[in-house]
Parts: structure tokens; C-alpha cells; sequence
């Protein structure tokens, strides 16, 4: 079982024969997930809010004999690239082909009848292909599309470029 940890908390756990997988963040805060003598660990990652989880300081294939630490190792998440997308103009809706670039796990679509996107409706969606049904016929719809990845707690990391676009529904 994994949980956060102080550091007395963990200081005690290594007082008997195991292992403690354990990561420090910026702030101080410890988490660690106590392994039992004999065992292997599991290979626990810890969800870091904007980290990505790179691998272990040791191999977790051998079996814990003795009061081991094993570091977890993360890196920043990548921003992902810039969408691409294709739109087509249907009767009472908008039909978008989406291109993934570098480090994206999905989209981020917002479209609203104003410019200003007042009262916009947020769609996201990890496929390549999205219809934007129920619209207005012969109205324009203005639409916002941006990236995303996901870091090791399953936050979104958005791009930082937004493609904007308006679209003339038939």
C-alpha cells in the first residue's frame, strides 16, 4: 500500500529488514511505499503534479534482502505541440480532423456562437475525428483546439498554442 510519508515515518520503516521506494518533491513533501523483506518491489510510480516518471536509482527484479531505498526518477512533462486540425462545414454541424503531434495524449475542444466565447461548451476527446453536432444552421461557430498530455497524477499539461478558428455552419 502506498502512502504519504514524513520522514520519521520512513526512518521507522527502514528499521526492519525492506525496502522503501521513495521520491522527495520541491516542497519537502515524502512519499514512499514500504516493500516486505524477500519481496520485490512493485515498481510504484508516485504521481508528481507536473512530472513524468523516468525510471528507478535500482533494479526492482531482485529480491529485497536488506534496508534498501529505491529512488523513483521524474522529469518535467513535455508540452505537447501545437494541434492540427482540418474543419469541415456540414449541415447544423462541424466535423474536425485532428493531427496528434509530439507528446499528446488528447484534445481540448471549446466552441461557442460569440467571439468572445461566452457560455462556450468544452469537449475533450483522445480520437483523431470529432463532429460538433446541434449547432445553428447557417450561424458561424467559433472554435478553440488545444493539446494535451497527460504528467504521472493525470493532470493535463496543455500546449501553450491555441488554434482558433471560426467556422459558417451550412
Amino acid at each position: 500500500t502506498s502512502q504519504a510519508l514524513g520522514m520519521d515515518d520512513v526512518q521507522k520503516l527502514l528499521t526492519t529488514n525492506g525496502a522503501v521506494a521513495s521520491w522527495s518533491d520541491a516542497d519537502g513533501q515524502n512519499y514512499a511505499e514500504y516493500v516486505n523483506a524477500g519481496d520485490t518491489a512493485s515498481g510504484h510510480q508516485f504521481g508528481v503534479k507536473g512530472k513524468t516518471f523516468k525510471g528507478y536509482s535500482v533494479s526492482l527484479s531482485t529480491p529485497i534482502t536488506k534496508d534498501t531505498t529505491i529512488n523513483c526518477q521524474y522529469v518535467n512533462t513535455p508540452k505537447p505541440g501545437k494541434a492540427k486540425v482540418k474543419f469541415t462545414a456540414q449541415k447544423k454541424k462541424v466535423k474536425l480532423k485532428l493531427k496528434k503531434a509530439a507528446n499528446v495524449k488528447g484534445f481540448e475542444i471549446k466552441y461557442a456562437g460569440n467571439k468572445k466565447m461566452k457560455k462556450a461548451k468544452t469537449r475533450r476527446t483522445t480520437k483523431t475525428s470529432y463532429t460538433i453536432k446541434g449547432l445553428k444552421a447557417k450561424k458561424k461557430t467559433y472554435i478553440t483546439v488545444r493539446a494535451y498530455n497527460l504528467d504521472s497524477v493525470g493532470q493535463r499539461v496543455y500546449s501553450k498554442k491555441v488554434l482558433k478558428k471560426t467556422v459558417k455552419v451550412k
